[in-house]
């Protein structure tokens, strides 16, 4: 999981691009004249929903009701293929170094194809189109959270505007032999975390089954660093296997702690199975 940067415009006007973006309907061409109505009547809610959020307090937002004819024009607002999702996407996947990542930030395995409604559209109607309330993630992600959020008041799902990473470890990996081939199985643990903390990692990594995919694309991970490792070795010959080892392990050693990459390629490195199966197959 990452942080990545939330959209600073001003939700109201956003929502009003996004409903003058639609084409009249020639069936019905009152519809983007109930939907600026609607947005009208959310002012309020809308404030409140900038207000949680920025003071980090979403799970104290009250579910809405609708006529069954305003949830369904509002909800139907949302177009994920069209400009203003689009350019609100874009913005979110650019990094603070100006680099564009479109992996999923919460899984990093998928790209993002989709933007999430964190307060669902079904109990949130006002915030289905508010550029804050929509996160930019991967389907399967996407598909797996559903309506999930929170649970009595604590939040359950990682909100990847508002929580901070931590910076120690939860995510971990064993290395174990197979065939005689290493395979990798990750698991996390709670360690120095707050228990607050943990709880949301550990729902979210649950409920969006994280661990089993994080496993299933091991394979590959291993795959290509034995051949970095191979590589390593056969250019620096002056250096024995050991030696060369310890000179890969410390191009990892700062890296990110939570990386699910840099993860198993420390496990892999701590492993004397795996470094014995690197040295029968030089």
């Amino acid at each position: 999981m990452r942080k990545i940067n939330y959209s600073k415009t001003d939700a109201i006007s956003f929502m009003n691009d996004v409903i003058n973006s639609k084409k009249k309907r020639k069936s019905d061409l009152s519809y983007k004249e109930r939907c600026i109505d609607i947005l009208n009547s959310s002012l309020d809610r809308i404030k409140l929903y900038d207000s949680a959020f920025y003071e980090n307090s979403l799970e104290t937002l009250d579910k809405e009701r609708r006529e069954i004819r305003e949830h369904n024009d509002f909800v139907s607002l949302y177009d994920y293929d069209t400009k203003p999702f689009k350019i609100l996407k874009e913005q979110a996947v650019i990094d603070e170094n100006k680099r564009r990542n479109d992996d999923c930030p919460i899984c990093g395995l998928n790209k993002v194809n989709t933007l999430d409604h964190f307060l669902p559209k079904e109990e949130f109607v006002s915030y289905s189109i508010h550029p804050r309330n929509l996160i930019p993630c991967c389907s399967r992600c996407n598909s797996h959270k559903s309506k999930s959020w929170h649970d009595n008041g604590k939040r359950k799902i990682w909100n990847v505007y508002l929580n901070e990473l931590p910076q120690e470890k939860y995510l971990f990996c064993s290395i174990s032999m197979n065939n005689e081939m290493p395979i990798a199985s990750y698991y996390i643990k709670q360690g120095k975390l707050k228990n607050e903390v943990y709880e949301i990692i550990e729902s979210t990594f649950n409920k969006l089954h994280l661990i089993q995919y994080y496993n299933e694309a091991s394979d590959k991970i291993i795959t290509d660093f034995i051949r970095i490792i191979k590589m390593h070795i056969s250019l620096y010959t002056k250096y024995n296997i050991d030696d060369n080892i310890e000179l890969i392990r410390h191009t990892i050693d700062n890296c990110d702690v939570n990386d699910r990459i840099f993860v198993l390629q420390d496990a892999f490195l701590s492993s004397k199975e795996a470094i014995d199966y690197i040295k029968r197959n030089i």
